[in-house]
């Protein structure tokens, strides 16, 4: 009985989501999602209904299927993970490889499909710095590379003592919760560190994050990483901004490509300064916006090592550079002509990535 009530709820909210754009490929996605549904059984039924309810909360399970699972042929021309997706998060998906499965779904470990539609991301495409501009004609150019002057001087901290130091009243402890079991997949070593801004003033102290990746969030119900509510005051001139920050981000490593990529979980825009998206030379720092439920890549190690090269063989001045670090603004963006703030530091809620370079193998 409460199977049968599962799979009416779903419908309603099948029927509530999907837009009315093409009524064909309407037709064709509600189809399709109706039939996984009358076909799954309880418990995927109750891991479906707890995603779509939670909206991406850290507590809702894999939904889990078979790649033998059998449906009617007409339903095989399009993949299940796409339909669901459509369904229910973005209408106008036509690959897969739009997509990117978030780095805490369990499903490939078990050889599974995962059909929770919030354990994927809508991919953006940010091509990393080329380093073919190494053989400029004109090297003296470089030295108009943007040095982030902007950067407040608490921020330097040193890379090489962050990553050897681990003293105790350096790393602020990690907001755990009982109930879930996400962040299981660990390295040898810390691989990066967080630092939390909000405008000039870094809040609580540095996070170090050891497994392969880490979430940042204001509030999560069951959630797991770093919870800027823990270290931020309520009533700070922050808070508002915080308080929108919601399931934040997520940050993972790809151990084998030594690439970083970015996450964002929450209802409202992020935006990315990393040193391996900018162009050279370039006179200021470029950002990038990144809408709910996309991720990108921000960092790659390999990228990071020729540009240090790069700047320590042609750049003469002194100035602090550090093709190490990330920076991202929780729904206020900053630079350009666009946004009234010019710098990160008068953003409200913004993070700093430490990578360490000895991370590169």
């Amino acid at each position: 009985m409460l199977t049968l009530y599962r799979k009416r709820q779903l419908r309603r909210k099948l029927k509530r989501r999907i837009l009315k754009q093409n009524p064909k490929e309407e037709d064709s996605v509600q189809a399709h999602v109706h039939a996984l549904i009358a076909s799954f059984e309880e418990n995927q039924l109750e891991n479906l209904f707890l995603a779509l309810d939670s909206r991406g909360c850290d507590s809702a399970p894999c939904v889990q299927l078979s790649p033998e699972h059998q449906l009617d042929p007409s339903f095989m021309k399009q993949s299940h993970e796409i339909m669901v997706c459509k369904a229910f998060r973005w209408p106008d998906l036509e690959n897969m490889s739009q997509l990117c499965l978030m780095p805490y779904c369990e499903s490939p470990q078990s050889n599974h499909i995962c059909l929770n539609p919030y354990h994927y991301s809508k991919y953006i495409d940010l091509p990393f710095t080329s380093m073919h501009l190494c053989h400029l004609e004109n090297p003296s150019d470089l030295e108009h590379v943007n040095l982030c002057k902007d950067y407040p001087s608490e921020t330097e901290t040193g890379l090489s003592s962050i990553f050897s130091s681990k003293s105790e009243n350096q790393l602020i402890e990690t907001h755990r919760s009982p109930y879930s079991a996400v962040m299981t997949r660990s390295r040898s070593s810390i691989w990066c560190t967080l630092a939390y801004w909000e405008e000039r003033d870094r809040v609580g102290r540095l996070y170090p994050v050891k497994h392969n990746f880490v979430n940042v969030f204001d509030q999560s119900p069951k959630g797991e990483g770093f919870c800027l509510s823990a270290v931020s005051s309520q009533t700070s001139r922050s808070a508002k901004v915080r308080r929108l920050i919601g399931h934040g981000v997520t940050i993972g490593i790809d151990p084998t490509l030594q690439e970083a990529s970015l996450y964002n979980r929450s209802d409202y825009p992020v935006f990315v300064n990393s040193p391996v998206l900018e162009p050279i030379p370039s006179r200021s720092q470029l950002v990038h916006k990144v809408l709910p439920g996309e991720c990108c890549r921000i960092f790659s190690h390999e990228v990071a090592a020729d540009l240090k090269r790069l700047h320590s063989h042609h750049v003469t001045r002194t100035g602090p550079y550090n093709p190490y670090t990330v920076r991202i603004s929780f729904v206020k963006g900053w630079g350009g002509n666009t946004y009234r703030r010019q710098v990160i530091t008068s953003c409200p809620c913004w993070l700093e990535i430490l990578f360490n370079p000895s991370q590169h193998s």
